[in-house]
């Protein structure tokens, strides 16, 4: 995941390549091609170090000269000059050269700087880090993998250039790391807890996204190492809000969200996407998916913790939303049964009555006639509903006057009273 990611951008800032073989069922060989020399680069990228008199090489004649940065950096402390000799630990005076020697090195007066260094190789760790730390001002802190510089560049910047509130841990001790949502809004409605799933393959990096997001205590967080998983605790205990990693044995994130978009159990849970890819283009491509939201590994604690309280937050207006709905549609549905029953009554009180009771809407079509309404006109219901204005033809002409005032003030929904002659089929 970030070591391709960081892989492939180192290959082409060398103007290089990163090409990938993979065969199902059988295995993935990455081949990455860099190109000899320096001619490709540009001038501002290309950097000349010295190399021991004896050499007579140089990087830019020498393309293998790097083989022998190891060699040549031992041979410059026993090389034709002296440096400062310093006391080693056990007395002994040390006359190697100071290895800063010759290399400019001006910073602002008093200024400390913290520099962490990543390298799962023991070996060249312990060089860089020895090169490093020859510098005073420089304090250097050494891990193995990219899931170490995680955790230790989140402490480090709590420990950086302000403070938070002390805290007691649990041994007593007091512990000034400023808490890892200071600075974070997340005002949530009062009273809610919110339910969190996390899928990741990783055990380390699970480990510490559960650490940031268990520190606010209304939120409530399981994690899983799959997307199968993950969408089996969905379905069993539906959470607010999910956060999923791209790159997963079994089911990937982009397979977990085809599965929970195409359940109506889970298909409006939002789903956070958590990837080394980094750029537009696989923004894009997630978000495309169905993803809620794209977030790029390495992150920052509090990026992550805003992230989810904005998705929680608009999950929650979504679950008052649905439910100012539902209530509203009971309360429509509950109506429409009263009008039913209305409707119910006021046709069987019509259908006893000897009188002509017909009901018609606002366009003077006729909704609704009984029995003695029809024959008094000589028609049937089913006439009245292929032209409701057939009745219109039998109003007698002097009484059509009456008709167009009736027109005009049912349009204003005014009650209106008349009495007008119809005129029977028989004349």
């Amino acid at each position: 995941g970030i070591g391709l990611a960081l892989t492939q951008e180192l290959v082409r800032m060398h103007g290089g390549q990163v090409a990938l073989e993979s065969t199902e069922g059988v295995g993935t060989t990455f081949i990455v091609s860099i190109p000899l020399g320096t001619d490709h680069l540009p001038p501002e990228m290309v950097v000349e170090l010295p190399m021991p008199a004896t050499s007579g090489v140089s990087r830019r004649s020498n393309p293998y000269a790097n083989s022998r940065l190891y060699l040549a950096e031992a041979m410059s402390w026993a090389g034709t000059h002296h440096g400062d000799a310093l006391d080693s630990s056990d007395g002994v005076r040390d006359h190697r050269p100071s290895i800063t020697s010759g290399v400019s090195l001006v910073m602002p007066s008093g200024t400390n700087s913290k520099i962490l260094l990543a390298d799962d190789n023991q070996d060249m760790r312990h060089y860089i880090q020895s090169l490093l730390s020859a510098i005073p001002s420089w304090q250097v802190r050494a891990v193995a993998d990219g899931v170490q510089a995680l955790y230790l560049a989140e402490a480090m910047s709590w420990a950086g250039t302000h403070h938070g509130d002390a805290l007691d841990s649990s041994d007593g001790v007091r512990d000034h790391r400023p808490s890892i949502t200071s600075g974070v809004s997340l005002v949530m409605p009062s009273g809610t807890n919110s339910k969190i799933l996390l899928a990741d393959d990783n055990q380390d990096m699970r480990h510490y996204i559960q650490s940031l997001l268990s520190a606010i205590p209304s939120w409530q967080v399981r994690a899983v190492a799959d997307g199968v998983q993950a969408l089996e605790a969905a379905r069993e205990d539906l959470p607010d809000v999910i956060l999923s990693d791209v790159m997963m044995p079994r089911m990937n994130g982009f397979e977990l969200i085809q599965e929970l978009r195409s359940d109506p159990l889970t298909r409006a849970v939002p789903v956070i996407l958590l990837s080394a890819r980094a750029g537009e283009e696989a923004k894009v491509e997630g978000l495309q998916a169905g993803a809620s939201d794209y977030l790029v590994k390495p992150f920052n604690a509090k990026e992550l913790l805003t992230r989810v309280r904005k998705q929680l937050e608009q999950a929650h207006t979504r679950v008052e939303l649905e439910s100012l709905v539902a209530a509203r549609t009971s309360e429509l549905a509950h109506a429409v049964d009263q009008l039913s029953v209305s409707e119910r009554d006021f046709r069987l009180l019509a259908s006893s009555l000897p009188v002509g009771i017909a009901r018609m809407d606002v366009e003077s079509h006729v909704t609704y006639a009984n029995e003695s309404w029809c024959e008094i006109l000589g028609m049937h219901m089913e006439d009245l509903e292929k032209d409701p204005l057939m009745w219109l033809r039998h109003m007698h002409p002097d009484d059509n006057h009456l008709f167009a005032d009736w027109f005009q003030v049912v349009q204003t929904r005014q009650v209106f009273e008349a009495e007008c002659r119809l005129i029977r089929p028989n004349g």
